[in-house]
This record gives structure tokens, sequence and C-alpha cells, in this order.
């Protein structure tokens, strides 16, 4: 980058009180900021420090600024219960749940002191020792019995006693404050330490909690920028188990921006238990807070990369900081030297990088990086890891310094970066802010006459290159569109690079498997362990198999694929865990040959340990081979296994496992017979010899379908639960049924997918062939975790159903593919967001910072330990279920109960008794850390709800606040849920109908005209049409989801008419499943679009 010699101004638009923490990595000064440190240590720290903030941010240290302000001097806060100090033991202390946290303090007629005490009896006194004492004036929460005065008796340190009067014109709780009264908390006395003794002058008191606040506090209050805590239910510090929740700072990830100027996105924060109290500015005098202009003013004198952070601090010196990279480039147009665009596709490319085709993208493709990653230094300097150019002939004209930019693609919009080098010298890291457009950040390329060679490798996973541009000017106002902004000079796009040769596939003798990451039959269960390795464990859940090895189909074992191995003789260890002498076992083969039991050896126990195989060592071909784990004993749970050509024992939990890729999806593979299904009256079970299972299904007699609409009815469907795990959900899916149609006239059904449209499939194999399988014309797209629903309806009488097949590939099945020897138990599963529901008084939606980044909703009111009566729709969550099976269920909540009056709510289905949930199974107290799930329980006892399929209610009430809940999981399965569910965006099981709708939402809505949302062309490549009718006029928001959930697109649009009619260009996004959601008024309607 230049050094600019004129100064630019930056406009940060904060609110008065957030104050930034700037940090100049790039420019060599800010005008108020450090001096001018050299250029090179400048320079080096560009690609590392800017990267290592996005992805790793430091955090403050307790003993950093806490609780100060600028221009004053530190203060702390003094926030007691005063039940949680030294009582005296003639005292009373008397739980209330509308005391703060449970409990008061009230002195019977023998202990109280009309005068000052004299009598030094502790019996009578309450002792805080935790207090910091220092000029404090005092704040009591009191309650008044039947009078509107009393008092109470204070010393400080063993000093003189002092009576504070208490008044109060309400009979419930009340904060009495000293501000101005001349009455405060002493800081002398004679003896040492901190202590504060407090007396009842009367009766009639009762004492609850003490704040004691500097005595120049109330200036900040006075201006409004300090909110005391008395409103909020924070529990005292001198309480064994206060626990205080961290804030929130909110700042929206930087840009790169060209400069004159540009402004910041306003940053934000909150306290989930309290209020933030301020935020910090760090180094001091980097900016300037004008009370009459609420955002500071931050001028740079260069260009570069500017690190960003916003700190949050609340009562207590709890903090968080949020981290933003700012990169502003001057700008630069009208050198007539040459600009070169190059294709990532074009590439000289090595095999860890793969050409993908995306419409939309430059020349509609790109080089796409595997999912290894290299941040802290580059990989490995090989060919394969590599994009390569070659920029030829370069003019001793256009020779000198240029600019390069990149246009990229990633999963993630952070942390995204790629290592580069020019002509064989250092390799430097280029950290990608914007994927859309960014630029290098330096140190400077240089071109030389004649031909140079750049070369890029990956640093960050899953990122795609899409094209690159090396032009002599920065290009605004977009330098990959150099038509735009060049006056004169060639463009030059390089031709196909060619590929670098081949490099064989190295042989190995040592291999580390996991066995979560194998080919996992559908038999088998993945479970997570925190002591197995990797954190997940397999396990056959069913009956033992001693005599033989079970039904050779893929159900029933785990298989391991070992690429590029040595051929040679191999020893085989496990890593298992055996709880007793009947779950012990396993069969085991290898490359397809003949079952071994190994049924000895194995280490009984309740933990995992390594077991050398107890047969020969295996042998394997150079090559590719297998090796198959059969169950033999329900209950052997396999973790880990190792090959070598040694015999040497290993510990621990061994080395990584070559099966397991981050991030990578689960493949789809899901039988069942047409006969396991949940099939209506109008079909009949009828018996054939060429049927896989020996049965199969038929609509035999009566009216055919095959005009406009499908017969939907329950008796005549058949209905088919596949299962998707999170890993899988929204991928695409393939569907293959095994018909028998014998004519034209009995060859086609109606089909439909997770309640979507119906689909007339008419092109089934007719004839005499008997059973033949068939592909499902259309992708199944928008599969949940959970269970996913195909359905089957008649079209025509006569055609035979055998069995079908949900695949992730798209690959027709083999004729006689393995059959399981039962129907698959398959659990009724329905899980929703807690922020799915529609009250918006006291209950409040927060977003998680930690590991789930998901909203959630939180109560930050009044406690209310007693059942709940009536039904106050303030305090209460709700929620509906459309259940599709009869069954029994348990509800699981996903929540955050972190300490002590903040670990409970009242739970409610469908209008029966209100369940306290407060204790864990085995009657503990009900803690979580951070976000878990966790069974709803009836104080600590089991509850089961037998329900019907239709609509059932759940409420959740508040019993105590900041109890978060993030998601509901009503299942039959006997297995807790693990994870987090994805159902977001669209709410999918949470059904209201209209007249609810109203009931439960503050506005009333004065059209109940059903809302239409149609999308069309579905699937759609550049421009998708979106027309919305029904419902009222006005301004309806509409909000674009992308396939990981997160919001792409929010825009407003004005419905004047009862129709509106508008197109989306969605050129940009990437492949996928995308959702749409429209909000209008109180009722918001969701549809879904394939994106080619």
């Amino acid at each position: 980058m230049p050094i600019h010699e004129t100064v630019q101004h930056i406009s940060l638009r904060f609110p008065a009180l957030v104050l930034l923490q700037v940090l100049c990595l790039y420019s060599p000064k800010a005008i108020f900021g450090n001096p001018r440190a050299d250029d090179n240590t400048l320079s080096s720290l560009i690609t590392k420090d800017v990267r290592l903030w996005n992805s790793r941010p430091p955090e403050l240290s307790p003993t950093d600024v806490l609780f100060r302000r600028l221009n004053t001097t530190e203060f702390s806060l003094s926030f007691l219960d005063v039940e949680c100090g030294q009582v005296g033991s003639n005292l009373s202390v008397v739980a209330d749940p509308t005391a703060s946290s449970g409990e008061y303090v009230q002195a019977p007629v023998g202990a109280v002191y009309p005068d000052a005490p004299t009598d030094n009896n502790l019996n009578n006194y309450i002792r805080l020792t935790q207090a910091k004492i220092g000029a404090r004036v005092p704040f009591f929460r009191v309650r008044l019995v039947e009078t509107t005065e009393g008092g109470i008796w204070v010393r400080t340190k063993g000093g003189p006693w002092v009576l504070f009067p208490l008044t109060s014109t309400t009979d419930d709780w009340t904060w009495v404050s000293f501000v101005g009264t001349g009455l405060y908390l002493s800081d002398q006395g004679p003896e040492p330490g901190y202590s504060i003794d407090i007396a009842f002058a009367s009766e009639d008191v009762q004492l609850d909690k003490l704040y004691a606040e500097d005595s120049y506090a109330d200036e900040w209050v006075q201006k409004g920028e300090l909110p005391r805590p008395l409103d909020f239910p924070i529990m005292g510090t001198n309480c064994p188990d206060f626990v205080n929740q961290r804030p929130v700072a909110i700042l929206p990830p930087g840009e790169e921006v060209y400069v004159y100027d540009f402004e910041f996105i306003r940053g934000s924060g909150y306290d989930p238990d309290g209020e933030v109290v301020f935020f910090s500015l760090s180094p001091s005098g980097v900016g300037e807070e004008d009370d009459g202009e609420p955002y500071g003013d931050i001028l740079w004198e260069y260009f570069g990369d500017v690190g960003v952070s916003l700190t949050a601090y609340d009562y207590f010196g709890a903090s968080h900081t949020a981290f933003a990279t700012w990169r502003t480039i001057e700008r630069m147009e009208g050198s007539d030297r040459t600009t070169y665009r190059l294709e990532g596709e074009y590439a000289a490319v090595g095999s860890y990088w793969s050409v993908e085709t995306e419409i939309g993208r430059s020349r509609d493709s790109l080089a796409v990086g595997g999912s290894q990653r290299s941040l802290n230094s580059p990989p490995a300097d090989v060919p394969a890891n590599q994009l390569r150019f070659v920029v030829p002939d370069v003019s001793a004209e256009d020779a000198g310094q240029y600019y390069l930019a990149g246009s990229f693609r990633s999963t993630v919009e952070e942390g995204n970066c790629i290592w580069t080098r020019i002509n064989g010298g250092e390799w430097h890291n280029w950290n990608i802010i914007t994927l859309e457009r960014s630029f290098y950040p330096g140190p400077d390329f240089h071109l030389e006459a004649g031909t140079n060679t750049i070369e890029f490798a990956y640093c960050s996973p899953n990122l795609g290159v899409d094209q690159f541009i090396l032009s002599p000017d920065t290009g605004a106002p977009n330098i990959l569109d150099p038509e735009q902004y060049k006056k004169s000079g060639a463009i030059i796009n390089l031709l196909p690079q060619g590929g670098f040769p081949e490099e064989p596939e190295p042989f190995r003798d040592e291999f580390w498997f996991e066995a979560e990451c194998a080919d996992i039959g559908d038999s088998w269960d993945v479970r997570n362990e925190p002591t197995a390795s990797g954190g997940s464990y397999a396990v056959y859940p069913g009956e033992t198999n001693y005599a033989t090895p079970p039904w050779h189909v893929r159900a029933n074992y785990i298989r391991f694929t070992i690429d590029s191995v040595e051929g040679g003789a191999y020893y085989l260890q496990a890593r298992i865990k055996a709880p007793s002498g009947s779950e012990d076992s396993f069969w085991i083969r290898s490359n397809d040959g003949p079952w071994y039991a190994w049924k000895s050896g194995i280490t009984q126990g309740d933990t995992f340990s390594w077991n050398a195989f107890s047969g020969d060592p295996i042998r394997l071909s150079q090559g590719r081979g297998t090796i198959d784990f059969a169950y033999r004993e329900g209950g052997t749970q396999l973790d880990k296994i190792y090959l070598s050509q040694t015999a040497n024992s290993v510990a621990g939990t061994g080395a990584d496992a070559q099966n397991c890729q981050e991030g990578a999806y689960d493949a789809v593979s899901f039988w069942i017979e047409a006969e396991c299904g949940d099939y209506g009256d109008l079909w009949k079970l009828s018996e054939a010899a060429d049927a896989s299972a020996g049965e199969y299904l038929v609509y035999p007699s009566g009216p055919a379908a095959t005009g406009s609409d499908a017969p939907d009815s329950q008796s005549s469907t058949i209905r088919f639960k596949v299962p998707v795990n999170s890993k899988s959900a929204e991928l695409p899916l393939y569907l293959f049924a095994r018909v028998d149609a014998a004519t034209p006239n009995n060859d086609s059904y109606w089909v439909r997918f997770n309640g979507g449209e119906w689909f007339a499939w008419n092109s089934i194999l007719d004839g005499d062939a008997g059973f033949q399988w068939n592909r499902f014309p259309k992708v199944l797209t928008g599969s949940t975790n959970g269970n996913n629903i195909v359905e089957f309806a008649y079209r025509e009488r006569g055609t035979k159903l055998d069995r079908i097949y949900v695949s992730s590939v798209d690959d027709l099945p083999l004729e006689k593919a393995p059959v399981d020897p039962a129907c698959p138990v398959v659990p009724s599963t329905y899980t929703t967001d807690a922020a799915c529901d529609d009250f918006y008084s006291g209950w409040v939606t927060l977003r998680d910072e930690g590991r789930t980044g998901r909203s959630y909703r939180v109560y930050r009111g009044d406690r209310k330990l007693e059942m709940p009566t009536t039904n106050i729709k303030e305090q209460e969550l709700f929620y509906r279920f459309d259940l599709q099976e009869t069954g029994e269920y348990a509800l699981y909540l996903l929540m955050n109960a972190p300490g002590t009056n903040s670990n409970s709510v009242w739970v409610q289905v469908d209008n029966g008794d209100w369940i306290k949930m407060w204790k864990e199974r085995d009657g503990s107290n009900l803690y979580t850390n951070g976000f878990q799930w966790r069974e709803v329980s009836d104080d600590g006892a089991e509850v089961r709800f037998s329900l019907e399929a239709g609509i059932h209610t759940i409420a959740i009430a508040n019993r105590e606040p900041l109890t978060g809940i993030m998601q509901l999981h009503l299942t039959t399965a006997e297995e807790p849920p693990t994870g987090l569910f994805n159902t977001r965006p669209g709410c999918p099981n949470v059904i209201y109908t209209t007249t609810d709708q109203q009931a439960l939402r503050p506005a009333a809505i004065t059209s109940v005209q059903e809302l239409k949302l149609g999308l069309y062309p579905n699937p759609v490549r550049n421009e998708l049409w979106l027309e919305l009718s029904g419902g009222q006029t006005g301004y309806v928001q509409v909000e674009v989801y992308g396939p990981d959930g997160r919001t792409v697109r929010t825009f407003t649009l004005r419905k004047e008419w009862d129709r509106i009619r508008t197109d989306l260009d969605v050129s940009s996004l990437s492949r996928g499943v995308y959702r749409i959601r429209v909000v209008e008024g109180g009722r918001h309607i969701n549809r879904s679009f394939v994106k080619l």
C-alpha cells in the first residue's frame, strides 16, 4: 500500500458510551495514537496479528480496567444480600419468594434497639465482611410492616452506631436511598479490615439487600450514563453461590473499503443478567467523545488494516470483547499499464484443489480447496497444495508495482485466508476480510520484465477461488471490473495454465480409524462419551448373536476402508469398553473373507482400553483393503482401531484418526420395506416370491386418482419416516422404489416429501419383468435433522410397491440389494427453537455467543416460585406441536441453568398440571455448563406424556429468571438428544391456527385472509420472482436464510394492494437450499427455493 500524504476523515458512529479500541496494524500512526513504528515491523504484523484476531481474539484479564471511566478513579460494586452475611442467632431469616434471593432478615421484639446499641451482642446484629468501605452511600431494600416509618442502626469497622431512618409509602419492597442526605458508610473505625454491622431499631423492618455506591457515582447517574443495578434480579456478591454472567459486546464484521469517507455500522452490547455499565476505549486518546455528537471521530493518516475492538463491562467487572478488522484502500485509477485477470479454474491446480461449476461466478466456475487448514505457517511447499499462474512477456514499460485483489467463496464469513508469493520468494498470508472483493494487504507485488510466476497455497479450509486481478491501480469503484475503470491500457486474461504432474499417493503401513467416522450400518448407534477418542463411539444396542455371524447385510456391521496400504501382515488393536462378560465380543473379517469370533482377550470394565486382536495378523494386499466389525454381543462399545505391521501396544487415545474430516457430510442411505411403513386401510398387504421380503403393498380396487388432486387422507397413503442427522440436514436426497407395474394402466403413484406438494409419478417402468428399481424424477430438497416424511398415495389400481431406498447419492440400487430381516424402528421426534414462540413481553430473545451462536429466550423479571394458577401470557412461552404418531413421549429442553436462582421453569402440556422442573433425575439441583439438554422431570421424577396424533400445546412459564431456553425436543426415543437441531429458519414444527395467532399476539390482525407466497422459477439460477397475496396492506419484511440458517438478505416492501410481485437477483448466491420468510403484521409465511 502506498503512503498517502493527505489526512483522510473516517467517521465512526457509535452511541456516546460505545468507545473503540483501535490498533493500526498497517498505518504507521493514528493522529491521536502511538508513535510511529518501523515500516518493516508493521508489515510483518499484517499477516499474523490481524488473522489471529479474527479467529482467536485475546481476552482481557480480570485485572484489566474494571469499573473505570474516563477522567474518574476506579470504583467497584458492593451489592450484598443480608441473609448471606453473619446473621445473629436472635434474628429471623424468613423465606419469601418476593425477596431478591428468596429470603430476608427481621428482628423479633427482644432484639431491637430503639436507642443506639450498647451491649455489643453479636447475636442481635448482622455483620457483613465482604463490603469495601470508603465514603459510600447506602441503598437499603426494605419492607415496612403496617407502618410508614422505621429505622436501622449501622456501624462500620466497629465504630460508632449511626441511625438510618427508613420511610415507605407502600407495603411492598422498596429501595430507600440516602443520596444527598449526608448519611454515608464511613471508612473509619478501630477494627482492621472491612465490616458493616446492622441492628434493627424496630421489629417492623424487613431487610433484604444493601447496595453501597461511590459518593461521586450519582453524577454519572444524573447524566444518564450509569444505570443503578436496583431493578435487576442480581444475587448478592457475598453469597456463596453467586454467579455472574458476562456481558456481550457486538461489533459487526469489518469490511474492505475505498477511502475517502466511510462509516462503521453501529456497535452494541447487552448483559444477560444485568446492564452493560460502559464500553471501554484503549489506548486512551484515540477518538473523541462529545456530548452533543454521539459518535467518535478517528482520523487516519495512512491506509491499511485497522483492528477494532469493542469491550463491554458489567457491574461486577466481567467483560467481553468483540473484534473486527477493517481494510482501507486508496482510490487510484487512470494507469495505462497492462492489467491481468487470473481465473481460479485456469490455474495449474494441485491435487488438494478441485474445479467446480457454479453459475454466476466468473466463467461459471472456480477452484475449491479441501478441508485442511494451515493458519500459522504455509503448508508443505509441494505442487499438490498450490495454485500456480505464469504471467508471460511482461514488458519493461509494464514492470513495477502491482495491486492484487481476488474474489472468493467460503462456508464462513470470517477467518478466511490464503498464502501467496511471487517468483519463488517468501510466502505471505492474505487475510480475507470481504469474500466478494478482497485486497492483498502487502507487502507490495512487483512484476519483473519477462516471465513471472505467482503461486497460492491453502490457509483456511474449504476456500473457493473465483478470480484474481493484478492491476497497476486500486481500481475504484471495483478493482475486479477493470473494463469499468481503465481509461487506457490492455486487459489480458491468462489462458488455462495446465496441470501439475500427477503425484502417486505414497503407500502407508500404519492406520488410525475412529469407529464413528467409519461406514456404520443402520443397526448400530453412535453415542457421545467424553472419554472416547473424538468424543464418540459406536455400539450395537440389540441382542446377542453368539453361534453365527449376523445376517450379511450392511445394517449389521461397521466397515473400515483402508486406502494406499502397503501390502503385508498387520496387527489389529481396538479401543473397546466391555461393561460385562456378556458385552465383550465382536465378529471380525477382512476383505469380505470369513468371519472370526473375537471372544477372548477383551478387557472388561467401565473404561475404554486397548485390546490386541486374538486372531492371527490380518493380511492386506497393496492398494485398498477393508475390515468389518459385526455385533456378537450387544452393548460392546467400539471407539477406535489401530493397524500396523508391528505388535507394539498403544495407550491413551492414540494418534489422530485418518478417516474423520471436520465438517464433512454423513451420507444418507436408508432402506425400508413397504410393509414397514404406516399404511392406510385402502392398501392391502400381499405375498409374492419375488418381493424382497416376500411381501408388498398394493391398492387393489376402487376408483383411480389420475386427476389433478391426490387422495390426501390417512387411509389412502403410506408414510415412511426417513431419519437424517444434523450433518446431513438439507442435503439433496434421491428416492428409489422397487415396483411391479404390469401395464400402463397401473404404473403410477402420488408422492410428496415433508408435507410438500404432491407429485404425480407416472414414469414408472411397466411390463412383465416383475419388481424393478425406479428413480423418482424429482430431487428431494429441504431435509431436516430428525425424521423426514416420504408419502405415497395411490393413483392407479394394481401398482405393487415392494420397498423404497432414500440416498444422498444418485445411484440406482442393485436389483439384489441386501434385505434387512426386520422393519426398522424409527422414533418419532419433533424439535423447535424456543425463539419460535410469539410472546415478546417478559421473555426476551438473546444470542448465545459461546459454542452454539444461536438465539434463545430468557425471562428478566421477578421470580414466581409458586405454581401458576392462571395463565399470565407475559410470563409464558407457548408452542403447538402437530404430532403425526400416537405414542409415549419424553420432553427435553436445551437450556442454560447457570446457578441457584436461575435454574428452573414451570412446564405444562395440553393444559394439564404444571410441572416444576428444577431438579436432575437423581434429585440434585439442576445445573448446566452452558446450553445442555435436560429431560423435563417433575421435582426430579420421570415424566412421560401419552399423546395421540394431532395438535398438542406446550407452555413454559417463568419460575426463576435468567434460565435460558434454546430448543424443545419431543420424542418417543429412549436415548436423549445430543447436539443442536437445525430447525431454523421457519419454525417448521410450530403450528398455529389463525384465531390462535390473533389471541397470542399483542396486536390484533384486522384481516384473517390467508397469506400465500409464490416463488418461481424454482429451482432458479439468476432471477427469482416473489409473489405475496392475501393478508393486509402496509409494510412487509422479507428475510432470506442460507443453507446454514444464517440471514443472507433482509429488505422491506410496501404492499399497497392485496397482491405484490417483485423480482430478486439471486445470481450471486452459492448453490443450495434457501428459505424466504415474509413477516406481515403478526403473521409470517415461509417457502424454500433451490439455487442452482
